[in-house]
């Protein structure tokens, strides 16, 4: 089997480590650039004087809004929310906060679920995101009527993946690990400019990354949850290997 990560993963190192004791290739293509936006800072800033919940809604997001991190720490009984495990550790080691995350099923909509246990009509909520990110959140909120301040705070840009063809193999399955749909969009965009009949099966998070894309030359696609450790991620690619 042959490994191509295209995003960013909490899980790299691990995934990377276990590949190597067991000889099994591996490579990280990342497929797009994140690039920090300029945000009114003034603006938020005032916004958060009001006393409101934050909701990051990546690990992005935290990374690229440090203007604003002092300002949110001016309320500290003020909820944090994320959408999984790992936003949280971030939110910890950069905020110093304890942040409020769905268990299970790190999604848009078990965090709504849990965050509007909390929130009430008239709320102050500030989401923090990237540009293409889903504006589930920000709509189920306003249906609340909460008052619902949205940034973006970075942008994927699309790399050029013109090596990507070095890194398929024509002899094994290739498993594409994939978390954001600007960057499988980018790799499907170039998978289709390369010639062979290579086995090409990508792994995403949820099957709404899928959605709309031309997937003509991807053989199978296998849904992994992105709060899973290496192991998961190795199992699941090994069991389907094995098939």
């Amino acid at each position: 089997m042959n490994l191509i990560i295209l995003s960013e993963m909490s899980v790299y190192e691990n995934l990377e480590s276990i590949c190597d004791k067991h000889g099994i290739k591996i490579k990280q293509v990342i497929a797009v650039d994140i690039v920090p936006i300029k945000y009114d800072v003034k603006k938020i800033k005032n916004f958060i004087s009001k006393g409101v919940s934050i909701i990051f809604q990546s690990k992005n997001a935290i990374a690229h809004s440090i203007d604003i991190h002092e300002d949110i720490n001016k309320y500290p009984d003020k909820e944090i929310y994320c959408i999984g495990k790992y936003s949280a550790k971030k939110i910890n080691t950069m905020l110093g906060r304890e942040a409020v995350f769905p268990l299970e099923d790190y999604s848009s909509e078990s965090l709504f679920k849990l965050a509007s246990d909390s929130l009430d009509k008239n709320d102050y909520v500030i989401i923090i995101k990237g540009e293409d990110g889903r504006k589930y959140l920000e709509k189920k909120l306003r249906e609340m009527n909460c008052i619902v301040e949205v940034i973006s705070v970075y942008e994927r840009i699309p790399k050029n993946l013109g090596t990507l063809k070095d890194s398929i193999r024509d002899d094994m399955n290739n498993y594409f690990i994939v978390s954001s749909k600007t960057a499988l969009n980018n790799m499907l965009t170039h998978i289709q400019l390369i010639e062979g009949s290579a086995k090409n099966i990508i792994i995403v998070p949820n099957i709404r990354i899928v959605d709309g894309l031309n997937t003509k030359k991807i053989s199978q696609v296998l849904v992994v949850k992105n709060d899973a450790s290496a192991e998961e991620y190795m199992r699941v690619i090994k069991k389907h290997n094995d098939e």
